[in-house]
C-alpha cells in the first residue's frame, strides 16, 4: 500500500507541476535584464527576444530546443551600441530585427552572420515595427523624420514594404501621415498582410487612427481621440484596442476595420503591453499588462485574470504553445494555452481535491 500510494504521489505532483502547469520561466542560460522588448516565435521550439541590457552583445536571444538553452545573437559591429525594437523569425536561419537607430538587419543563418538591409537617416532615425509573412514578403514602420527633436511635418511615418525578403526595401507611404510617429514602439500598429494595416499615430493630426489596404499607399483616417495602449487585428475586419476615454481603461472593439468602435470598460492595474488572439479562433484572447495576464473567451468582451504576473509581448504559435516575455530577466512558457489547472483528476478518493480541475477566479473587471 505504502508503495502504491508512493507511485501515485510522485505521478500526481509530476503531472501537476510539470505537463498541467499553467506558465513555466524558461529562463536557463538568460541573463538578467531590465526591460523585455519584443519576442517572436516560428515553432513551439524556436523562440528569439530582445530585451533592454547594459550589454549590448546579450540583448538578442534565441532557443531552438523550448527554452532549454539560449544563446546570444550579435549583431554587426555598427549597431553594437543599438537596441531592437522588434523582432521577426521565420524559421531557425531566417531572422529580422528593427532597431532604434533607425536599421532594418537580418541573418539567414541563424545569427551568425548578418546584414543592414535598410538604413536611411533623412527618413527616420527609430524603427518600431517588422513583420515577415514569409521569407519573402514583409512590412516594416519608422517613425518621421525628426529634426531638432521635433518630427519633421513634411516628412511622412515610414512604411515600408519588401518582396524580396528584404533584399529591397520599398517606402509606401508619400504624402499621407506627414509628421507621425509611434508613441510605444511597435504597439499602435498592426498589419494582418503584406496589404492590409492599421495604425495609431501620434503628432500633429486629429484623426489618430489609419487603415490601409495597400501596403501603406493610401489610408483611411478615423476620428479617434480616446488613449491607445496597443491594439491588435485578428484580420481585416476585425480588431481590439486596448485604451481609455474619461470614464477609464478598457477595450474597444471593431468587426468593420475601423469605422465604427464597442468600447468595454475594464479597470486592467496598468499600461497596456500586448494582446494576442488565439490562432484560428478570434474568440479567445489574451491581454497582459504590466502586472497582470488576463484572458477573454468572448472576443475582448469579458475578461478574467490569468495570471498574477504581466509581460511585455505575447506569441502563440498554436493553440497550446505560447510565450510571453516580461521584465527583470523572465521567459514564460506554457504548453496547454495558458489555462488555470491546478489539481489533476487522478480517480483517486484517497487524494484529497483528485477531482478539482480548474480553479475559478474572480472577474476583476466586474
Amino acid at each position: 500500500m505504502k508503495t502504491r500510494f508512493t507511485i501515485c504521489f510522485v505521478l500526481v505532483t509530476l503531472l501537476t507541476t510539470n505537463l498541467f502547469c499553467q506558465w513555466q520561466i524558461r529562463n536557463n542560460g538568460l541573463p538578467d535584464w531590465t526591460t523585455g522588448l519584443a519576442i517572436d516565435a516560428c515553432d513551439s521550439a524556436t523562440v528569439v527576444i530582445v530585451v533592454h541590457n547594459l550589454d549590448a552583445t546579450k540583448n538578442m536571444l534565441l532557443t531552438t530546443d523550448a527554452g532549454n538553452n539560449w544563446k546570444n545573437l550579435i549583431w554587426p559591429a555598427a549597431s553594437s551600441v543599438s537596441s531592437a525594437n522588434d523582432i521577426e523569425i521565420i524559421d531557425k536561419e531566417h531572422i529580422w530585427a528593427a532597431l532604434d537607430d533607425g536599421r532594418i538587419i537580418a541573418t539567414c543563418d541563424g545569427g551568425i552572420n548578418w546584414q543592414v538591409q535598410f538604413y536611411d537617416t533623412s527618413k527616420t532615425q527609430f524603427m518600431n515595427y517588422i513583420e515577415m509573412f514569409d521569407l519573402n514578403n514583409g512590412i516594416a514602420m519608422g517613425d518621421s523624420h525628426f529634426q531638432n527633436g521635433q518630427a519633421d511635418p513634411n516628412f511622412p511615418a515610414l512604411f515600408l514594404k519588401t518582396t524580396d525578403g528584404g533584399t529591397t526595401w520599398e517606402q509606401t507611404t508619400k504624402l499621407q501621415l506627414l509628421g507621425l510617429w509611434s508613441g510605444d514602439m511597435w504597439r499602435r500598429m498592426d498589419f494582418v498582410n503584406t496589404n492590409t494595416g492599421f495604425y495609431y499615430g501620434s503628432g500633429n493630426t486629429n484623426l489618430h487612427f489609419f487603415a490601409t489596404s495597400s501596403a501603406g499607399v493610401n489610408w483611411k483616417s478615423y476620428a479617434f481621440d480616446n488613449s491607445i495602449y496597443v491594439l491588435k487585428f485578428y484580420d481585416s475586419t476585425f480588431g481590439l484596442i486596448a485604451g481609455a476615454n474619461s470614464d477609464g481603461n478598457g477595450f474597444y472593439k471593431t468587426v468593420n476595420g475601423g469605422s465604427s468602435w464597442e468600447f468595454y470598460p475594464a479597470h486592467f492595474s496598468g499600461w497596456g503591453n500586448d494582446i494576442e488572439f488565439f490562432p484560428g479562433d478570434p474568440s479567445k484572447v489574451f491581454f497582459t499588462d504590466n502586472k497582470m495576464l488576463y484572458f477573454s473567451a468572448d472576443s475582448g468582451k469579458t475578461w478574467e485574470l490569468n495570471s498574477e504576473f504581466g509581460g511585455r509581448d505575447i506569441v502563440f504559435t498554436d493553440k497550446n504553445h505560447g510565450w510571453m516575455l516580461a521584465d527583470n530577466g523572465k521567459v514564460y512558457y506554457t504548453e496547454n494555452s495558458g489555462k488555470k489547472i491546478t489539481t489533476v483528476d487522478t480517480g483517486n478518493p484517497d487524494l484529497p481535491d483528485g477531482d478539482r480541475l480548474y480553479q475559478n477566479y474572480p472577474n476583476p473587471f466586474n
